[in-house]
């Protein structure tokens, strides 16, 4: 079939559009911000006369992205039904049994409801004409998941998987969605592993170390993904530049005498001035507990115990809002206990539209929240693992309050507000507290941020991000 590129997509677009065209089962691994959403529905809008009248279209995703495309599904395919699948387990199943009737339908679900519903063994979750695997990373992480279980029973011409952190841990991660492209081609995960990850021994079992082979990897992964990356040349053209910066912190008083006792002891008495009275113990019954609790501390103090103060890293971050030209800006962090606290801290510094973006949020509410933000120019709280699927462009500012393990995580959470459309440059400030353990994560951050990219990013361009 012959088709003329559409004059809407950027120039990396059209590269994208072409691929997908040219293989429809296939990982589209474009970074985040990029238009992943806007490419495949252009590409269905002018395939969509080759598709079946009554096409049926699954669309596999968090709740969170619903809005996003049935947004994008209005404007490019509107003669194709949204259905979205939710509510309760009969309900849905009620909804499945509509693929009998007429007319095309595109149906929204998310992973853990499709995984439940698959149970049913029913064929009218198993055959569809397109299947779309939106942000799948988090879902197939291995071929252990129920996600990669349900998915091998599934049927389609032409499968999808988008994301924009396609090997989050390193290369295993590949397997499962290259498995469900191409079963014949990739039948063995471990004939995989052991040809493109090191591996050591341990009285544990095999432990993955890293990437061996990433040339050829680089190689295989051309007939397979196509992931363009905001530091190549003719997309960072398109884009407004993306600066990243640490807000150097130190603990209050209250924070360090707290922080010194939970990592040397484990535990720590502290004076509670509420209407408890006398003292309250905080303590964790080892040592990972006790650095969980050492990262809430830095967060903020009040995560611990609503009697201490709110903490330096929320001061920092007040007190460079106070440079900014509006009070427009994002805060993200690790921890959704943090959340209400920095709106309470925030409201009391005199911030009036405070919105946050948090798990268990309805697409119609979370729509609402960004209309608002928007609108009013205000602030945006949410955690850094819920920040998929939305944009807030209008933003030219992002904090970082605590950080995930991995780049990709922290990195999904900056592209909310760096996106195509983005009107200005965007600063990220990662607030960092020296001396403690944001040191060691930023580092294992770091380590994880170039064993990846040994292999999705070109060599050449990877010295230069790391310059």
């Amino acid at each position: 079939m012959a088709l003329s590129l559409p004059k809407d997509l950027r120039p990396y677009q059209q590269e994208d559009y072409l691929f997908l065209l040219k293989h429809p089962r296939a990982i589209f691994a474009d970074v985040m911000g990029l238009g992943k959403t806007y490419v495949v529905t252009s590409l269905l809008r002018d395939c969509r006369s080759d598709l079946p009248e009554n096409v049926r279209i699954l669309i596999l995703c968090r709740r969170n992205a619903f809005a996003v495309w049935e947004e994008h599904f209005a404007l490019h395919l509107p003669d194709i039904e949204i259905v979205v699948v939710q509510k309760t387990p009969p309900q849905r199943q009620a909804i499945w049994v509509t693929r009998s009737e007429t007319g095309a339908r595109a149906y929204l679900c998310s992973y853990a409801s499709f995984i439940r519903d698959a149970q049913l063994k029913s064929d009218s979750l198993v055959r569809w004409d397109i299947v779309i695997c939106d942000e799948y990373h988090r879902m197939l992480l291995s071929r252990k998941t129920k996600t990669f279980k349900a998915l091998r029973r599934v049927r389609s011409q032409v499968l999808w998987f988008l994301s924009g952190t396609p090997a989050r841990r390193g290369a295993q991660n590949l397997w499962p969605a290259l498995h469900l492209i191409k079963p014949h081609m990739f039948p063995s995960y471990w004939k995989f592993i052991n040809t493109y990850c090191w591996i050591e021994n341990t009285p544990f079992g095999m432990h993955i170390m890293g990437v061996r082979n990433p040339g050829a990897l680089r190689a295989l992964l051309r007939n397979h993904m196509i992931r363009h990356t905001k530091e190549q040349k003719q997309v960072a053209l398109e884009m407004p530049p993306k600066t990243r910066q640490m807000l150097p912190t130190v603990m209050d008083s209250e924070q360090a005498g707290i922080y010194k006792a939970l990592s040397e002891d484990l535990m720590v008495l502290i004076s509670v001035g509420d209407d408890r009275g006398g003292a309250s113990l905080i303590a964790a019954p080892n040592k990972l507990a006790a650095m969980i609790k050492m990262r809430q501390l830095l967060v903020c103090p009040k995560i611990l115990d609503p009697s201490l103060g709110y903490g330096a890293g929320i001061k920092a971050i007040l007190e460079k809002a106070d440079e900014l030209d509006k009070p427009h800006f994002a805060i993200f962090t690790p921890f959704r206990p943090a959340l209400p606290h920095i709106e309470a801290c925030l409201r009391k510094e005199g911030y009036k539209t405070v919105v946050q973006l948090k798990g268990g949020m309805s697409s119609e509410a979370l729509k609402a929240a960004i209309t608002e933000v928007k609108a009013e120019e205000g602030v945006a709280i949410g955690t850094i693992l819920y920040a998929e699927s939305f944009e807030i462009e209008t933003m030219s500012y992002g904090f970082m309050l605590g950080y995930e393990w991995t780049a990709d995580d922290n990195e999904q959470a900056e592209d909310r507000i760096h996106r195509l459309i983005s009107p200005l440059p965007v600063n990220i400030y990662y607030v960092r507290h020296s001396g403690t353990i944001d040191d060691h994560i930023m580092d294992i951050v770091n380590q994880k941020y170039i064993t990846v990219n040994k292999f999705l990013r070109d060599p050449e361009n990877l010295r230069k991000v790391l310059s």
